[in-house]
């Protein structure tokens, strides 16, 4: 047999039928096609029929089919009768296809569809009332009885189900207990149960193939959706849906006051209290509205201001990126990257860090001649070669983990140890001022065609200072300030007619590496009563 086919002959459902109407329902509907004929027990199928045809309150279901499937039904001729109703130009060979209960029972009228309506994410929230094939209005089984039960039916195809209980919450009885119960006189279980109740059989084995996708359930047996629909009429429960307007402009006010807050620049603040604000709200009113059987468009209120809020989050958040890139790209051409990358962390507190006292190694470096140079030459020239010469400087310095102060003219003054700690500051302000005598060497060799005499002095301690920013609320240098810086610039100033590089006792005692240094002996600076020795490294 078809696995779809009743394992019981039709006599069962007989013998179930008489004992039920004799209690004296309001209704009894099947939920079972009961379509062809059994000819192995055609007794069996004339006593359901017998028993079914004197009662005007059993009612079976019919399902329709697209034209490519089941029988063709001639509902030109045959309309009327089924209980159809006729709702156009309706031709006398007019046929629809669809599956019918035995011919005698869908000849009494009582007959409805009961074709699944599901939504296009294949769960079924709704329920046909009427279903309107080639010119005939054919009503589904719920509205069927429904109107059997003088209950309004709603002019309109389908309605929202109000699931107001799940499976298995209604009062449900075994098929098998129930007939052996009627069955048996001395069995009292079941009497009187069924008086002016509406009665539904159906089954919800998995073998059946009635068991479908709700909202409340993965697995909804198909009598009991018949029933939440036959209830929702009946009760006048079902949901009708608020026009999609009012979550529409709810969304776009809230979509609206997400821009705008990004706009003035508190869009993440905003956008994180306003959007689980509104979302939780607008879940707690739609919850209630059920109570009053209406339902809220959610998702328009939900889901497109939160795309609106991540879309323009990432927007800022990547906007500022590419700003913090800028800004570190632009100060990086005046101060030491490193300073420029702490100062546009959206955390830094660096400006508003006080200044601090720390370990430091200055270098000064001073191009030697230059007021000469500037006297025999266009200024135009002289900014020009002082950009190609402080461009390859700088790389330099920037190279061993230098900070750049400043540019005094043709002299440059940076300094190792901040912002971050250099234990090898000593070191890597050596390395420095060797490779840019290098770098100078070449640069020579570059001027030598336009006999341009070029040569520069450096001169290099290491003590105590004080690192920071330091100016006015609107101009700030970060720059380090003390003797230490004094010292050696006064350094940088004794190079001329001894090294090109000479550096402090302080910063020849600080260096880890093993350097040669030439003693140049001892000299007295400005600014000092004791006086400083000197070293060159090599």
């Amino acid at each position: 047999t078809s696995p779809r086919r009743w394992p019981w002959t039709r006599a069962v459902h007989a013998q179930l039928l008489e004992g039920l109407l004799a209690q004296e329902p309001r209704a009894v509907v099947f939920d079972i096609v009961l379509s062809d004929a059994n000819r192995a027990d055609p007794a069996g199928d004339e006593r359901l029929i017998d028993a079914a045809l004197p009662a005007d309150n059993v009612f079976f279901p019919m399902v329709v089919l697209s034209e490519q499937e089941g029988r063709k039904v001639n509902v030109g001729k045959r309309g009327y009768q089924l209980g159809f109703e006729p709702v156009g130009n309706s031709r006398g060979d007019a046929t629809i296809s669809a599956t019918l209960p035995l011919e005698p029972l869908a000849n009494t009228g009582r007959i409805g569809a009961i074709n699944m309506l599901e939504d296009p994410d294949g769960i079924a929230r709704r329920y046909y009332l009427h279903l309107d094939r080639a010119g005939w209005r054919i009503p589904s089984l719920p509205a069927r009885v429904a109107d059997y039960l003088d209950v309004s039916v709603p002019d309109k195809q389908s309605i929202q189900l109000h699931w107001n209980a799940g499976p298995y919450e209604r009062e449900y009885y075994s098929y098998a207990d129930v007939l052996a119960a009627l069955e048996d006189p001395q069995d009292d279980r079941f009497d009187g149960l069924f008086t002016d109740t509406i009665v539904i059989i159906g089954g919800d084995a998995m073998g059946l193939y009635d068991l479908r996708v709700t909202p409340v359930s993965n697995a909804h047996p198909g009598a009991d959706i018949l029933a939440t629909a036959l209830g929702n009429l009946i009760q006048d429960d079902y949901l009708e849906p608020v026009s999609p307007l009012l979550g529409a402009l709810l969304g776009l006010m809230l979509m609206a006051a997400i821009y705008l807050a990004f706009v003035s620049g508190r869009g993440l603040l905003v956008g994180g209290l306003l959007i689980p604000v509104t979302v939780i709200a607008w879940l707690i009113l739609a919850e209630a509205a059920l109570s009053a059987n209406l339902i809220l468009p959610v998702m328009p209120v939900i889901a497109f201001p939160i795309l609106l809020f991540i879309g323009l989050g990432l927007e800022q958040t990547l906007r500022e990126r590419a700003a913090r890139e800028q800004a570190v790209s632009t100060f990086g051409r005046f101060i030491d990257p490193r300073v420029a990358s702490s100062l546009v962390k959206e955390d830094s507190d660096l400006l508003d860090a006080p200044p601090q006292s720390r370990e430091v190694t200055v270098l000064f470096s001073d191009i030697r001649g230059f007021t000469t140079l500037s006297e025999t030459r266009a200024p135009e020239e002289i900014v020009s070669l002082l950009n190609r010469y402080f461009a390859q400087q700088v790389e330099v310095i920037f190279r061993h983990g230098g900070t750049i102060d400043k540019f005094i003219g043709d002299a440059i003054m940076a300094f190792w140890g901040a912002p971050a700690d250099d234990p090898e500051q000593a070191d890597n302000a050596v390395k420095a001022s060797i490779e840019m005598v290098e770098v100078v060497q070449q640069f020579q060799k570059e001027l030598e065609a336009e006999g341009i005499p070029f040569d520069i002095g450096i001169g290099l301690h290491t003590g105590p200072a004080v690192v920071g920013f330091i100016g006015s609320s609107n101009r700030l240098d970060y720059t380090v300030i003390g003797d230490t810086v004094n010292l050696a610039s006064r350094i940088e100033g004794q190079t001329k007619g001894r090294a090109r590089i000479l550096v402090s006792e302080d910063t020849r005692a600080r260096c880890r590496h093993e350097w040669t240094f030439r003693d140049h002996g001892s000299v007295t600076v400005k600014g000092r009563s004791a006086p400083v020795n000197l070293y060159e490294p090599r």
